[in-house]
């Protein structure tokens, strides 16, 4: 499976791009009329403010955002040393819907302080990289199944399209259907990202590839620290602040 379909991280493992590659817009968020950029702030900021921790985190940190004409392996990411999130202007609008959606709940970890740290040991890195993603995916997730609810299907559909996660779309999905019940479809959505084995393999090698550089960049040592007993507590909370149930699952 190509990297090309990973959504991205709210760790810094893309390099930014020239500026002439970019088309960017700082808060107050107003692009030239008309532009592509234009266009999905347009669709995705409305859907952003329906979702009180994804635009308190947008209201609070206010990061650039970019459309580019080629970001390398991700669909979209966010950097936070920059404080940008990218993405990819190739995408069709629906899915840089959700993408954006995507990478603001990156910004929303971001400022909580949920992002890992370089004093985890590298299998500990890579545990908090996995949650963090499952996390995003399943907020994903929810905001594609209410513009779908909602008579706007085409982001929901552009995320079932793609092979990597139809597995994700079609349990959340089955959750809704069964229960009607927002949390049992989360829960399902969250723990089985952890069950794609290529998938998990894919955010490992790009994780802990960016780990060891940093280490190396900075001549440090390495740290053995294990995540903190309430990570996951503090992880997993729906948009509106209530949590949900995100037990990492046993894996071989």
């Amino acid at each position: 499976m190509s990297l090309r379909l990973i959504l991205g991280l709210c760790l810094a493992l893309c390099a930014p791009l020239p500026a002439s590659a970019q088309d960017c817009v700082a808060p107050p968020y107003s692009a030239p009329s008309g532009s592509a950029l234009d266009r999905l702030l347009s669709r995705a900021l409305p859907v952003i403010a329906g979702y009180p921790s994804l635009q308190r985190a947008l209201q609070a940190e206010g990061p650039t955002i970019c459309l580019a004409a080629d970001i390398g392996v991700a669909m979209g990411y966010y950097e936070p040393s920059t404080n940008t999130v990218m993405v990819d202007a190739a995408l069709n609008a629906d899915l840089q819907v959700v993408i954006l959606a995507h990478e603001i709940r990156h910004v929303e970890q971001f400022g909580r302080g949920i992002c890992p740290h370089d004093g985890l040991s590298m299998r500990e890195y890579a545990r908090a990289t996995w949650a963090i993603e499952a996390d995003a995916m399943t907020i994903t997730l929810i905001v594609a199944w209410a513009l779908r609810e909602g008579g706007a299907p085409g982001p929901w559909q552009a995320l079932a399209d793609l092979p990597r996660y139809a597995d994700m779309t079609s349990a959340f999905a089955a959750g809704m259907a069964d229960h009607g019940d927002l949390f049992t479809a989360s829960e399902a959505a969250f723990t089985l990202w952890y069950e794609n084995e290529s998938r998990r393999q894919d955010y490992y090698i790009a994780s802990c590839s960016a780990y060891l550089d940093r280490l190396d960049a900075t001549h440090a040592l390495p740290r053995y620290e294990t995540l903190r007993d309430d990570f996951f507590d503090q992880l997993c909370v729906l948009p509106d602040g209530t949590p949900f149930s995100c037990d990492e699952p046993a894996l071989p």
